[in-house]
């Protein structure tokens, strides 16, 4: 059986790639998918980097800032795909320190939950 990151993933359905600094400074990716306060933050199978969940409130304050996002809007779904398991949804919240995003806090999301926000990001990408 392959190793996970042996396996390759067509992204695109994910939203767009992003890139961010990990831990001391080292390189690291996911993708975002993006309508108004609704973000869906796909770990990256490829991403040897420091992981979404380990660098959630620094993601999600650069994603704010990037899509003109209010924190206090912010709908934030942690998103994993998992060959064996199949897919997990988290959906994430913050508190705001200042201009950033700080303590995040999980809440496992089945995967009928997270759809009702993920019919309203494929829409966007429909309208695209």
């Amino acid at each position: 059986m392959k190793k996970y990151k042996e396996e390759k993933f067509d992204m695109r359905p994910w939203g767009d790639r992003f890139d961010y600094s990990g831990f001391s400074g080292y390189p690291a990716h996911c993708y975002i998918k993006q309508n108004g306060n609704v973000i869906l933050c796909t770990e990256s199978p490829e991403n040897d980097g420091t992981s979404i969940t380990n660098m959630a409130e620094g993601i999600a304050t650069l994603v704010c800032q990037k899509y003109g996002i209010s924190f206090d809007q912010l709908i934030w779904i942690e998103h994993y795909i998992n060959l064996s398991d199949g897919e997990t949804f988290d959906f994430v919240t913050f508190q705001v320190e200042g201009n950033r995003l700080v303590h995040p806090k999980w809440k496992y999301a089945g995967r009928a939950e997270a759809n009702k926000f993920i019919e309203i990001l494929q829409k966007k990408s429909a309208d695209d």
